[in-house]
């Protein structure tokens, strides 16, 4: 015995099938809401190269509390004072700077400063420098923002720029145009707790 089955029913089927389509909103994921990463001139450093770094300042800290890993940053500085806007923050917290490395490492901060030897990726070992950017944490391991030191002044006369938040994926065709200050943007989830 052979069942009839109209030739529309497989086109009503379908249509009933797509409009039941789930859309899945995505506005999280690992670390939370977060925001895409930073682009410091035309490095690009993705949240989890910047969690990273502030996660190993963290680590360092809890070993090694007293020890003074990483450089601390005066707020009553003038260039941090433009960068950084007064919000809840105390004007007496410290914060610390950090090396962010583009070669996806990250920086010996548990090594005394005269000891940062690592092996390349030829396996020479090799004095490991911090570069231009840097990363800015607060005493509770909370991400404050990213610049970039230019050592002397660069050809607009400065020596600090801030790096560029990324929200999303699609901000890294833009221009880098550095931000005035870390007031544009809400401050990134801390790496501490993150799995």
């Amino acid at each position: 015995m052979r069942a009839f089955i109209p030739p529309t029913l497989p086109i009503i089927l379908l249509s009933l099938l797509s409009a039941d389509k789930i859309f899945a909103i995505f506005s999280a994921d690992a670390f939370g809401t977060t925001n895409y990463g930073f682009k410091c001139a035309d490095r690009i450093y993705k949240k989890y190269e910047i969690f990273a770094a502030a996660k190993k300042l963290c680590d360092v800290r809890a070993v090694n509390p007293v020890s003074k890993f990483g450089s601390y940053i005066d707020f009553s500085l003038p260039w941090i004072q433009e960068m950084l806007c007064p919000v809840d923050r105390p004007r007496d917290t410290p914060f610390a700077k950090i090396p962010l490395l583009k070669d996806g490492t990250l920086y010996p901060l548990e090594l005394v400063p005269g000891e940062r030897y690592v092996k390349d990726s030829d396996g020479a070992i090799v004095k490991k420098l911090p570069g231009p950017d840097h990363l800015i944490i607060d005493n509770k391991c909370g991400i404050v923002g990213a610049y970039i030191d230019h050592g002397d002044e660069n050809e607009q006369g400065v020596r600090y720029v801030t790096c560029t938040l990324l929200k999303n994926a699609k901000d890294i065709a833009r221009p880098s145009e550095g931000q005035s200050n870390f007031c544009d943007y809400p401050p990134t989830r801390s790496p501490q707790g993150s799995p």
